[in-house]
C-alpha cells in the first residue's frame, strides 16, 4: 500500500465518529424537603404541529421515584412515573395538541432526595424534520421508552429553557454550572444531545463499539425514523435469510421453545408472562409501578447476552425499567436490598 500514514491510521479513519464528546455544566437544583415538588410553565409558539411534548435530563442525588405531569390549561393530558437511579436518565411525555397554549409541567420526586441535576428541560411543538414529515407518528411513537425524548425534536441545548414556578415549586435552591454532562452532536438532526461515558447506549444515542466514542453517529430518534425505517423494507433476501438463521441458531442452542411449553405443561396451560406477572405481585420490580399483563416485560433476570435462556426465573419489569436494565447482571442495577428481594421472588440464589 503505498501511504505515508503510520501503522494504524488507515483502520481508525473508519473508526471515525465525526463528532466529538464535549463536557458542559447541568442546572443543580438543591431540595432541602422530601418529596419536593418542581413545577415548570411554557407558553405553546412557533409552527402548530399535531403533537407537543415535555423532555430532558435528570440526574438525582439518591434513588427516587418521579412522576411527571403534563398540564394543558389546568388540565392533565398525559402523566408518567419514572423509577430513577443516581445517573443521569431520560424523561419525556407528548400529547395531541387541541388548540392549548398554556402549559405546566409538574414534576413530583418521592423521597429524600437533597438534589437534582437537570440538562435539556423544554416543551413545545414535535418539529419532525423535513424527512419525516411523511411518516405517520402516533403518541405511542413519540413516547416509546427507547426513543423519548429524542424523538420529540425538542432543542434540548440549554439545561432549563422552561420558567420556575416559584410559588408552585416546593423550596428550591439554584445552582447553576455545577453539574457536569456529556453531550455529542447527531449527524442527521444537528442536535448536541447527552450521553454517558460510563454507560454507553443509556441516553441519546445508541451504543456502537466500534466507534471511537463508542456511540453511533446518529440520535436515536434519527437513527429510528431516518435511517431503520427507510433501510429495513430495502432488505435483500440473503439478509433476511442471515436473520431467520440467527433466529433459529438462538433457539437450537437455549431450547426456549421447549422451556416455555415444559412451564405452560406444569401450569395447566399457563403462559410464562402471566405467572412472572403474578410472581411479582402485578407490579414492575424495579419502579413498583402496576402493570397490566399487556404491558409487562419479561427480563431473562441474567442476561441473554451470556445465553441465558428465558425460564421461570424471569423479572417482571415495565417497558421503561427494562429498556434500562438492558443486557445487564441484576448486581450491576439493583442495590443489596433489592438483590436480597430478587432472589426470594426468582427463586434463584442471592450468591447467583
Amino acid at each position: 500500500m503505498c501511504c505515508n500514514a503510520p501503522p494504524g491510521k488507515a483502520f481508525a479513519r473508519t473508526r471515525r465518529d465525526y463528532q466529538v464528546i464535549t463536557d458542559h455544566k447541568a442546572l443543580t437544583i438543591g431540595l432541602p424537603e422530601a418529596d419536593s415538588r418542581l413545577v415548570l410553565r411554557a407558553v405553546l409558539s412557533g409552527t402548530e404541529t399535531p403533537f407537543y411534548g415535555f423532555g430532558g435530563y435528570i440526574k438525582p442525588s439518591r434513588s427516587c421515584a418521579l412522576n411527571v405531569s403534563l398540564l394543558a390549561d389546568d388540565r392533565v393530558v398525559m402523566e408518567r412515573t419514572y423509577a430513577l437511579s443516581p445517573q443521569w436518565e431520560r424523561v419525556g411525555l407528548a400529547a395531541d395538541y387541541k388548540g392549548e397554549t398554556d402549559i405546566r409541567v409538574i414534576m413530583q420526586l418521592r423521597g429524600a432526595v437533597r438534589e437534582i441535576e437537570l440538562w435539556g428541560i423544554d416543551s413545545g411543538f414535535v418539529s419532525l424534520p423535513g424527512k419525516l414529515a411523511h411518516v405517520e407518528l402516533t403518541i405511542q411513537d413519540l413516547m416509546a421508552a427507547h426513543v423519548c425524548p429524542e424523538t420529540l425534536y425538542l432543542p434540548h441545548g440549554q439545561a432549563l429553557n422552561l420558567e420556575i414556578d416559584q410559588k408552585a415549586s416546593s423550596p428550591l435552591v439554584l445552582s447553576p454550572d455545577t453539574g457536569d454532562i456529556s453531550l455529542k452532536k447527531c449527524s442527521y438532526c444537528g442536535r448536541l444531545l447527552p450521553v454517558d461515558r460510563k454507560r454507553p447506549g443509556a441516553l441519546a444515542f445508541h451504543r456502537h463499539g466500534a466507534k471511537l466514542t463508542g456511540h453511533q453517529n446518529e440520535c436515536r430518534s434519527c437513527k429510528k425514523w431516518r435511517i431503520n425505517k427507510e433501510l429495513n423494507c430495502r432488505r435483500t433476501v440473503d439478509q433476511l435469510h442471515e436473520s431467520s438463521v440467527i433466529t433459529r441458531e438462538r433457539k437450537l442452542l437455549l431450547h426456549e421453545p421447549e422451556i416455555l411449553q415444559r412451564i405452560k405443561d406444569r401450569h395447566n396451560g399457563k403462559g410464562l408472562k402471566s405467572i412472572v406477572w403474578q410472581n411479582f405481585g402485578k407490579k414492575c420490580f424495579r419502579c413498583r409501578n402496576p402493570l397490566k399483563l399487556k404491558e409487562v416485560q419479561l427480563d431473562h433476570t441474567r442476561p441473554l447476552a451470556y445465553l441465558y435462556p428465558i425460564d421461570e426465573h424471569a423479572t417482571c419489569l415495565c417497558d421503561i425499567c427494562n429498556n434500562f436494565k438492558k443486557d445487564r447482571f441484576p448486581c450491576d442495577v439493583y442495590n443489596d436490598e433489592q438483590l436480597q428481594a430478587l432472589a426470594m421472588i426468582t427463586k434463584l440464589s442471592y450468591e447467583e
